[in-house]
């Protein structure tokens, strides 16, 4: 019977085999956690445009009240331009 450093042949191969079966798991396990990261960073993206998005209706908001009180204050007269003679 053949030896590889001492093994028999038979018990080199058996612990090759393993070795490729953990290092599959390891692929896989791998494999799994990028899946989860690249979801992950998917919806960070999702958040993050979800909240400029909130952000740039605030300001559209915040802009139409302005232009409104001024349309008001416009339209409203004032003591002093001869309406109450």
């Amino acid at each position: 019977m053949r030896e590889e450093a001492g093994q028999p042949l038979h018990s080199f191969a058996g612990e090759l085999i393993l070795e490729l079966a953990e290092e599959d798991k390891l692929a896989q396990a791998v494999g799994q956690v990028l899946h989860e990261m690249q979801a992950a960073l998917r919806d960070l993206r999702l958040t993050s445009f979800s909240l400029q998005q909130a952000e740039a209706i605030r300001r559209v908001g915040r802009a139409r009240t302005k232009l409104a009180h001024f349309v008001v204050s416009r339209a409203r007269p004032t003591i002093g331009q001869g309406d109450l003679m």
